[in-house]
């Protein structure tokens, strides 16, 4: 076998593209997390308002919706890893503006350039791992993507909130373009073994995706497990901190738990998802997932140990569960219009989360002393919409 050869057969083995689409995923959701902790650099640094500054995280989000629902009328008629490939540049791109941006305008130009791309890569990385494992092997491979995107809450965001207090908060965006850029490279020579069909004058509807029971009951499975995920979890860090008492540093180390809690619980989800059932495992998991919600929002805990215990149930099972409910999702249409209903369920997931921070933002009254009143009720909404999403799961015929 010669060089050529198996320079090929590198570039076309399915677990070097796994690890590439899982690097994907971890510098996607490290860009989306990073800036959030290094708010207080860019407003000291640039005597920027908070108001500013919020404008940066919520154009980051706002065109990553946008783009998503726009590349359904379009995205199928090109090859899926030509398009990540080309999606993923532009990112890149939009990463070395970020990291070198001279003013605020120019910052929030970069953000809303990045998330325009940014918000396309999730779609794409799922609906290739949908074309290299069959339904029955699906749910182990995207547990793999679930680490990554763990391990950029509890390794990334630490470190590059300690290289941003080296140096500046340029520093982490330099890097991870970097770290992207090596990545993009790699990408370029990648050659999947399986081609899907491409049909260059292929028009989507979104009536076939509407009156159909499976894409629908997907799109309503997705807002409500989106709303049982988000209701409480935008509001949990200043429950902890206001009303159960809290320190910051507690708090950074309940998250910390947290992620490592996924790590450990993502690989044995995915296993018994792809042994036992996606459905059966989401139901389950979902199930069981009550039991810590109810407790996080309705009790009130007098030691910061059973509250860290807590933290590891509920962020194993919430973040667990997606990754049944992800598999699901990438089988409820053909082969054809998948990554066309990804990129749909993908922006309806934005606009459900911040649906949630809508009702939390009405729910909530927020006393003199900063602590959250009403916050019990956020958590009978989560369990009605896990409820909700459980009885869709339960009438969707695989």
């Amino acid at each position: 076998m010669n060089l050529t050869t198996t320079t090929s057969s590198f570039f076309r083995n399915r677990n070097i593209i796994l690890f590439l689409l899982a690097s994907i995923q971890f510098i996607y959701t490290l860009d989306l997390m990073i800036m959030m902790p290094l708010g207080s650099f860019l407003i000291t640094s640039w005597n920027i308002t908070t108001n500013q500054f919020g404008l940066l995280i919520s154009s980051f989000a706002i065109a990553g919706g946008c783009s998503s629902f726009m590349a359904v009328f379009f995205i199928e008629r090109y090859d899926r890893l030509k398009a990540l490939f080309l999606i993923f540049a532009c990112f890149t791109v939009g990463l070395w503006l970020t990291s070198f941006a001279p003013n605020y305008e120019v910052l929030l130009f970069s953000r809303v350039f990045t998330g325009i791309f940014g918000g396309l890569l999730g779609p794409l990385i799922l609906a290739e791992i949908s074309l290299q494992f069959e339904y029955s092997k699906r749910s182990k491979p995207i547990s793999i993507t679930t680490i990554a995107l763990a391990l950029a809450s509890i390794i990334g965001v630490p470190i590059s909130l300690y290289l941003a207090q080296l140096d500046t908060w340029r520093l982490p965006f330099i890097l991870l373009s970097i770290m992207s850029t090596l990545v993009g490279a790699m990408l370029y020579f990648i050659d999947s073994n399986k081609k899907q069909e491409i049909d260059r004058k292929k028009k989507i509807s979104l009536t076939s995706f509407l009156t159909e029971w499976k894409p629908l009951s997907g799109l309503l499975v997705t807002i409500s497990v989106s709303l049982s995920q988000y209701t409480i979890f935008i509001y949990l860090a200043p429950y902890f901190v206001h009303n159960l008492g809290i320190t910051e540093e507690e708090l950074s180390l309940i998250y910390l738990v947290g992620g490592i809690s996924v790590m450990v619980f993502a690989p044995i989800i995915g296993f018994l998802s792809d042994r036992y059932g996606k459905q059966r495992v989401f139901i389950l998991l979902s199930t069981f997932l009550t039991g810590p919600i109810y407790l996080v929002s309705h009790w009130s805990f007098s030691f910061f140990q059973h509250i860290l215990i807590l933290s590891i149930f509920y962020f194993g099972l919430d973040a667990g569960r997606m990754i049944p409910i992800n598999t699901i999702l990438s089988e409820l249409t053909g082969e054809e219009n998948r990554t066309a209903y990804l990129n749909l369920c993908s922006s309806i997931k934005k606009m459900a989360i911040g649906s949630a921070a809508l009702i939390g933002s009405l729910v909530i009254h927020t006393l003199p002393n900063h602590q959250l009143l009403y916050f019990d009720q956020l958590g009978i909404i989560a369990l009605l919409s896990i409820t909700i999403s459980i009885v869709l799961v339960l009438r969707i015929k695989m």
